[in-house]
């Protein structure tokens, strides 16, 4: 039996990844009591002060739904898809899966497309996942501010080196493969 578990880094970590590959393109920490649902218009705001644009696209879930931050991605031109909480009081879409979303802030208003939306999300969750144990990360120290920091660091850099030697080499099907320099290592042999 194991006790004193600790799960997780202990701190907010958000990535902003692209939805064509998961590449991460923004990676930032906050204190893990912080409420997240102000921290959306931070990062986004961060996003455009490090690349000069928003994104066009985005996609949370339910713990960035607002008002205020619909109205933010409404303001900047970002199609935004956040999960919204169903309290039975409002017409909500529903997608296949029992996502929500509010009619009056998607573009987008087919359940089955925007269940597609929510699914890259859920990708790139459990792609940050499979590098922790793909890079054999889970033995790093991550409980602190400056080792959450860190860590959020080095997966940041190992996927772009990943991506960009799976780039590099012709070999798309292995740009978020956690294992790329392995199977490139078999072929080369």
């Amino acid at each position: 039996m194991l006790r004193h578990y600790i799960k997780g880094i202990g701190f907010l970590a958000f990535k902003l990844t692209d939805l064509e590959f998961c590449l991460p393109m923004l990676v930032q920490c906050y204190k893990g009591s912080a409420n997240e649902n102000p921290l959306l218009r931070e990062l986004l705001t961060r996003f455009y002060q490090t690349y000069g644009f928003y994104p066009s696209m985005l996609s949370t879930d339910k713990g960035m739904d607002s008002a205020a931050n619909n109205d933010f991605c409404s303001e900047f031109g970002i199609s935004a898809y956040i999960q919204t909480r169903d309290f039975g009081n409002k017409n909500l879409i529903k997608t296949g899966k029992g996502k929500t979303f509010h009619p009056d802030y998607v573009e987008i208003t087919d359940p089955r497309v925007i269940e597609r939306i929510a699914n890259r999300r859920t990708e790139s969750e459990r792609q940050f996942s499979n590098d922790k144990w793909g890079y054999r990360r889970e033995r790093m120290s991550n409980r602190g501010g400056s080792e959450a920091e860190l860590y959020m660091l080095i997966t940041m850099i190992t996927t772009l080196l990943t991506a960009i030697t799976a780039f590099c080499v012709g070999r798309p099907d292995l740009i978020r493969s956690s294992s790329a320099f392995r199977w490139l290592t078999k072929e080369g042999q």
